[in-house]
């Protein structure tokens, strides 16, 4: 619905508000370079933390008020725990601790159940099969990331798995078991009556090649198979969705 669309897009401008006051923490030691790689705009450099704050409020006000009365009240709850999990959950763990891979995958996979929110009028188990997979995804994909730029990482002070244990050990398993428990879970949309049995023939085939890659990189901890994996990872979720869409079975309102 152009509703959702534009409460949705009013909310994105918060993402910048908040990359922004991620900056804040580092101040002086931060420099231009860092930054960029960090994802954090220069402006975050200016000493605009009041203003980032209080236009991300804003923001966020505006958006979640829109998609309330343009769309619907769920599909505005789902958003605004997509913001507060990315705000005060996600953004202050980054340099803590290396769960924030982990809880940063929260926010990440709401989105979709606040487009099914919005076309359905609730939530079920398909939703959540949708979140599941987007949050097993992103494990191995912002793993491979972190992994490649390390350092870049390290000097902005965010704890990601591969920054604090090196040797990639420990990356290796949480990419290969993530990559494993999503072979599984993407096949469910089939066994839930959501999707048909070429779009469990693509999962599948999609899945082997992804814990494939996983394992390799699990084995070798080179920056060679990282990339391959993060490549892995942006063309298994395009294809399995193109390939949900295709093979999609009737969903009862019930």
């Amino acid at each position: 619905r152009g509703g959702q669309v534009a409460g949705v897009g009013i909310l994105g401008r918060l993402a910048l508000a908040d990359r922004a006051l991620d900056c804040a923490p580092y101040g002086s030691h931060t420099t231009a370079s860092d930054a960029l790689w960090a994802g954090v705009p220069l402006v975050a450099l200016m000493g605009t933390t009041f203003a980032s704050r209080v236009s991300a409020s804003v923001l966020t006000a505006a958006g979640l008020a829109y998609l309330a009365l343009a769309v619907d009240t769920l599909p505005a709850l789902v958003t605004a725990l997509t913001t507060a999990t990315y705000l005060f959950a996600y953004t202050p763990l980054k340099p803590r601790t290396s769960l924030c891979s982990v809880v940063g995958a929260i926010p990440g996979a709401l989105p979709p159940l606040t487009g099914w929110a919005a076309a359905r009028g609730s939530l079920g188990i398909e939703a959540g099969v949708l979140f599941a997979i987007m949050f097993l995804w992103q494990i191995p994909h912002s793993l491979a990331i972190a992994s490649l730029y390390r350092d870049d990482y390290a000097r902005a002070g965010i704890r990601l798995l591969p920054v604090i244990e090196p040797d990639g050990s420990s990356t290796g398993r949480h990419v290969l078991s993530n990559s494993f428990a999503l072979l599984m879970v993407a096949l469910m949309p089939t066994m839930i009556g959501l999707a048909g049995s070429t779009y469990f023939v693509v999962a599948l085939a999609l899945g082997l090649l992804l814990v494939l890659a996983s394992a390799r990189l699990a084995r070798s901890a080179s920056p060679a198979d990282a990339r391959r994996l993060l490549l892995a990872t942006l063309v298994y979720l395009p294809l399995l969705l193109v390939a949900m869409a295709a093979d999609k079975l009737p969903v009862s309102p019930w």
